[in-house]
């Protein structure tokens, strides 16, 4: 069987949930994503001591809780323990860190996909495989997931074990060069090439749907940089600000009518 990824038209994905205004990566900044009607809330994925998947951004908490440490150093338990969103400020306090099939769970009866970032799997014994097992076991439809990660290694591996996982591969902008050079490489492998939006223009949009591509580039918070990408032929737009990225889909797709 193949992959049955379905894309949305013109898809808007919420970056950590809707980050401009809520604690990146929390329950409450995904569930105001889902109220906002994105296509897709992208979040990030780290492995704890006892082999949990969770969703925070950084290796280390410091940033995003009152706590510090790196997540690998830290049960679940021990991590639930620290607040997730005080230090977006104070009125989003008890905000704990999630696990990643607490996010399948809540999702699951939700018509909206999932951009999933591994993050640094190299440091994290098993994590394509208790990820896959995770996603096999969830009740969250595996053609509403992306896996997408900067790591080529960690792609491969998750497309030797599954084959129907639809997954993208991030650019950062100082690597664009090399990896635009190997992009004929990758169309095995993975379905989406996603670069930092600063990378992107018409002419190379156009050469990755040639070679069978489609593109997210990251992260566009501003009105002008939106409408940008949009003529340019962007699939879909990774954004802190999913809202504004809406109110642009929405003009263009009425201007058009």
């Amino acid at each position: 069987m193949g992959k049955t990824f379905l894309l949305p038209s013109y898809a808007i994905i919420a970056h950590r949930g809707n980050s401009y205004y809520y604690p990146e990566n929390t329950m409450l900044s995904i569930k105001n994503a889902v109220k906002s009607s994105v296509s897709m809330i992208e979040i990030d994925i780290h492995m704890t001591k006892d082999h949990e998947l969770v969703v925070v951004h950084d290796e280390k908490i410091d940033r995003t809780s009152n706590g510090k440490g790196r997540v690998r150093d830290y049960t679940l338990r021990e991590l639930k323990t620290f607040d997730f969103g005080t230090w977006k400020g104070a009125h989003f306090s008890n905000q704990h860190i999630m696990t990643l099939k607490e996010v399948f769970n809540y999702l699951a009866n939700e018509n909206i996909c999932l951009l999933i970032e591994l993050k640094c799997p190299h440091k994290y014994p098993n994590i394509v495989s208790i990820l896959l097992d995770e996603i096999g076991h969830s009740s969250f439809p595996k053609n509403q997931v992306i896996i997408q990660s900067f790591s080529v290694k960690s792609l491969i591996q998750i497309a030797q074990f599954d084959t129907q996982i639809s997954l993208g591969l991030l650019v950062k902008r100082r690597n664009f060069w090399l990896q635009n050079l190997k992009l004929k490489r990758y169309r095995k492998i993975v379905d989406f090439i996603n670069p930092h939006y600063k990378s992107v223009n018409s002419r190379w949009i156009a050469k990755i749907h040639k070679l069978g591509f489609k593109t997210f580039p990251y992260t566009v918070n501003t009105f002008q940089t939106g409408l940008k990408m949009f003529n340019y032929g962007v699939d879909g737009i990774i954004s802190d600000r999913p809202e504004l990225m809406i109110d642009i889909k929405d003009n263009i797709i009425e201007a058009g009518t």
